[in-house]
Parts: structure tokens; sequence; C-alpha cells
């Protein structure tokens, strides 16, 4: 199986081990989620998803 990227995620946590196991422990943290041009139309129903 071959995996491609759909998109880059941008955030304060640059190695897995640095990245808190609860959410509430990096409450502060922003970060964003890029999708590639290619692959907005097909992700365009899951932001009402919730």
């Amino acid at each position: 199986m071959a995996l491609q990227p759909i998109g880059i995620i941008h955030s304060p946590h640059q190695q897995p081990q640095d990245c808190p196991i609860q959410p509430a422990q990096a409450a502060q943290a922003r970060g964003r989620v890029e999708i590639l041009a290619a692959y907005e139309a097909g992700l365009q129903c899951s932001a009402t998803i919730r």
C-alpha cells in the first residue's frame, strides 16, 4: 500500500515525543492543518461533521 499526504500539519510540537498525551496539558498550543488544493473539494463536507 502506498500512502500519499493530503496536507501538512503545522504544530509547535516538532517531535512525536514532544506532544502531550492529554490535550489539556497543551491548552495554549496552537496549530493548523493545511489541506493540499487537490483534496479540498473532497473534504468540504467534513467541515460540517462534528
